[in-house]
């Protein structure tokens, strides 16, 4: 389970990980975090010089957008491509908002996804402060991207795009919205051949049978286990906990409680780099809602909360607060901005369903008896509610799912 404290800090690099070598120098000292990456949002932006400094080794760079389903769509450039757009940025083909995960288009067509718009490009420009290189590329570059139209507006099917104005919001508010997300997934003994010759079914998973927080399980497949958290390490996404699951060859890994975007973008980035350390295992990673029959699926607990930008104070956390004539069922130390989140997100759920369950197998996984919520509801420390209030002295609120628009659409203030 996540802790999440009151008054969280993001990490400017990955806990642990060592200088780059000198074929990949670390960043200029002006104020710039080392190691490498940068990875947090709240960050400065890389100047050009910086940019060209840091790249001065690499000949190609791969930059990557989020959909609105929380896939990354990636494309490699050479280097001189990506200095040269620096400024101005560059064309991205914006029908890939308008696609599935299985890039069929919607069947209500979108202005980004139909022949009549004409597939017209977007405009997009490196954030050069998710900055990563990828360890199991040879260390490539690798950054994040911000999606506008030809004339420079934010496009509202973008998750990051969203997030981010969440996160203005926010601000002028005088708040800052932090996550914290479990994610749950299947590992099978598989390869992406032998998964279309089976067509998806009687896989064999890399352990048997149901054992939570096992000891021997880690450690049968201690070489993947521990590739995992190496790798995440390595990309700048801590892991706060990691261990296995109820059902065969299913882990947990909890993401270390952060703002909401940078969660939202290590979350998007923790499944990918999960996917590629599986495969360099001879296996398959699936974060599917329910890849197997009559065991639990596959869940994305996130946990939030607000502080106050000016105190770093907990605002969901009222010491003085608790039951009343009025609201018998408030929580000992819920807090009046804690008790409205919480009404928003019941009030938003149902409208928000088509996002945080987006396919026919989320169906499957929302049913009674299998560790899942069927009802809009919310109750304290209880697991079966769709939100679960926690309350010890870092109250916060958890949420049974894509991060990015998961995150911008509960988090909306």
């Amino acid at each position: 389970m996540l802790t999440s404290p009151v008054t969280p800090s993001a990490p400017t690099h990955a806990p642990g990980s060592a200088p780059t070598s000198s074929a990949h120098p670390t960043l200029p000292s002006a104020g710039l975090p080392t190691g490498q990456g940068v990875y947090s949002c709240s960050g400065p932006e890389l100047t050009f010089d910086q940019m060209h400094d840091l790249l001065r080794h690499d000949a190609r760079v791969k930059v990557a957008m989020i959909d609105i389903d929380g896939v990354f769509r990636c494309k490699t450039f050479l280097k001189e491509k990506v200095l040269s757009s620096f400024e101005d940025g560059f064309d991205f083909i914006p029908i890939l908002f308008g696609w599935d995960v299985m890039d069929m288009p919607y069947t209500v067509p979108t202005p980004f996804g139909n022949a009549e718009e004409g597939f017209g490009d977007v405009w997009a420009r490196l954030d050069t402060r998710s900055f990563r290189r990828l360890p199991l590329e040879d260390n490539m570059p690798f950054f994040l991207l911000r999606i506008a139209d030809r004339a420079g507006r934010s496009i509202p099917v973008c998750p990051r795009t969203v997030l981010a104005k969440v996160m203005r919001e926010y601000a002028e508010l005088g708040l800052e919205p932090l996550c914290g997300i479990e994610l749950e997934y299947f590992n099978f003994r598989e390869t992406p051949q032998s998964l279309a010759e089976k067509e998806g079914s009687k896989l064999e998973h890399i352990t048997p049978g149901k054992f939570c927080f096992s000891v021997m399980r880690p450690f049968a497949e201690k070489a993947y286990f521990n590739d995992i958290t190496e790798k995440c390490d390595q990309m700048g996404i801590p892991i706060e906990a990691m261990h296995t699951e109820l059902g065969p060859g299913v882990y947990e890994c909890a993401l270390q409680y952060t703002n909401a975007m940078d969660l939202a973008d290590r979350a998007a980035m923790f499944k990918m780099t999960v996917k590629q350390v599986a495969l360099t295992h001879g296996m398959i990673a699936s974060f599917m809602a329910k890849p197997v029959p009559n065991i639990p699926g596959c869940s994305g607990h996130m946990h939030m909360s607000i502080r106050h930008l000016a105190t770093g104070a907990n605002a969901f956390f009222d010491p003085l607060a608790g039951p009343t004539p009025e609201d018998p069922y408030r929580a000992i130390g819920m807090s009046d901005t804690m008790s409205a989140f919480i009404t928003g997100l019941l009030v938003g759920l149902p409208s928000i369903l088509a996002i945080l369950a987006p396919t026919v197998n989320s169906y499957k996984r929302l049913v009674e008896n299998y560790w899942a919520p069927v009802f809009v509801s919310w109750a304290n420390q209880q697991r079966a509610a769709a939100v679960r209030v926690i309350i010890p002295m870092r109250p916060r609120a958890e949420n049974t799912a894509d991060p990015s628009s998961a995150t911008a659409t509960r988090g909306a203030p």
